[in-house]
């Protein structure tokens, strides 16, 4: 049975998907979410996945920090530096292993950043 959900958010991501996660994570796919949405969407959320490859921010890592929502993310845009002021609120991955691994643990990750909001909040003012 399934034991983790998986929110996928744009489109193209169904071969990775399906070559990288394993079966006990049901997978929903939403075109998009509605910004006035975002915000409680986030909270709800265990973790943000960011699979890119290339990304010029990504906005949405700031957006799901700022909610208390970790972010796992392959090393691009400013998403590093971001994990490097704050590394209990995410993790950094370069192979498909690596973010399975973190998405697991996500719920704790959640947990901790949810005790040190003041310095999310902190480091996100630098953005």
């Amino acid at each position: 049975p399934a034991q983790h959900e998986l929110l996928v958010v744009g489109d193209r991501w169904e071969n990775w998907i399906a070559r990288h996660v394993p079966p006990r994570f049901t997978v929903r796919y939403e075109r998009t979410i509605p910004a006035n949405d975002l915000p409680e969407r986030y909270a709800e959320m265990d973790a943000l996945l960011i699979p890119s490859k290339r990304e010029g921010g990504p906005v949405p890592a700031l957006e799901a920090l700022a909610c208390g929502t970790p972010v796992i993310s392959r090393p691009v845009g400013y998403v590093t530096d971001l994990i490097d002021a704050l590394p209990f609120a995410g993790r950094i991955f370069t192979t498909p292993d690596e973010a399975v691994a973190a998405l697991q643990t996500a719920r704790r990750i959640k947990q901790g950043i949810r005790h040190r909001m003041e310095d999310v909040r902190a480091v996100l003012n630098e953005y």
